[in-house]
């Protein structure tokens, strides 16, 4: 089986810049496009998904061909018809989508030696089938929460619970935020984004701590280790991967990463360049007193464990 790499954890905790980075080895396929996302999964992979979606175990079969052409471990002449004919029906002008399907193909035909490297924050709850049926090596990120609410503001973004509380197998796995989903789930218009958002960063983090433990060979790293030496750390990560790593790669993340480039993103959704170790403190320029108290208090169980409190 073909080695594959999936990284997951928070959103905005830094998935599409580390997997741009770790993309940079020669050894890599990097496939883009996060085809969990429900507005890429048919463009992009010709298959539906829900937002947020958790294989269960019985499910195994169902998905297995799918997701082995996904990672690009399997491809068969209907995988490649079924993603081509969905762009020709709905008449996609787009033509890096075309080009993409293409590239991945060849990949698969004469790519053998390569790793396989996918990112996707939204597919982050069906880590553990994805590592069981493609056996593939696992990174997960996480992110100071008060960084990761600053960022969710700045692009005005919150995740939506409800899409786990329509999850009745997901009660047993977060089973300590369960009456939190269901409340947010049935009351939504009612609860504000910095609530929504400090629930989705505790059901992140609690998960990414059962895993941690449950799987001592899985990768965890924060965005705040990449963001202060990202030379040193994402060498390291290379190493533990079994990446090539060489002056080129080393070079290309010196120019995302250091301190000329910008710091604010002003309304980009990504900044791949950026002075990344002044980046990790801008949320203390932006948050008030009183809200860091809030997210401290509130995460303050799982963040106590990722983050100490001189952090803060």
């Amino acid at each position: 089986m073909r080695k594959t790499l999936f990284l997951t954890g928070l959103p905005r905790s830094g998935t599409t810049w580390s997997a741009e980075m770790l993309g940079l080895s020669p050894s890599v396929i990097h496939v883009t496009g996060e085809p969990f996302n429900p507005i890429n999964s048919k463009t992009a992979f010709g298959f539906e998904w829900s937002w947020y979606y958790a294989i269960r175990g019985d499910e195994g079969l169902k998905f297995e061909n799918t997701l082995k052409n996904l990672f690009n471990q399997k491809w068969t002449l209907s995988d490649f018809v079924r993603r081509y004919h969905y762009l020709i029906v709905n008449k996609e002008t787009r033509r890096h989508l075309y080009t993409r399907i293409i590239r991945l193909f060849n990949a698969y035909l004469f790519g053998a030696n390569k790793t396989t490297l996918l990112k996707c924050p939204i597919g982050f709850f069906s880590t553990e089938q994805i590592a069981k049926q493609l056996n593939a090596q696992i990174i997960l990120l996480t992110r100071h929460p008060a960084a990761f609410i600053n960022s969710m503001q700045r692009v005005g973004w919150e995740v939506d619970v409800e899409h786990l509380f329509k999850q009745p197998h997901l009660k047993s796995l977060l089973e300590p935020f369960w009456d939190k989903i269901s409340y947010y789930s049935n009351n939504k218009n009612a609860i504000a984004s910095i609530d929504k958002n400090i629930l989705v960063w505790n059901i992140y983090h609690y998960l990414i701590k059962e895993w941690q433990q449950k799987y001592p060979d899985w990768v965890v790293v924060s965005h705040e280790q990449l963001s202060l030496n990202p030379t040193e750390e994402f060498k390291d990560m290379y190493q533990k991967l079994h990446l090539v790593y060489n002056a080129d790669v080393e070079r290309e993340i010196i120019e995302h990463t250091q301190a000329s480039n910008k710091i604010d993103a002003g309304d980009q959704i990504h900044l791949l360049k950026r002075d990344s170790k002044a980046n990790m403190d801008v949320w203390k320029k932006h948050l008030s007193k009183e809200v860091i108290e809030k997210i401290y208090k509130e995460t303050k169980e799982l963040s106590d464990y990722f983050y100490p409190q001189s952090s803060w």
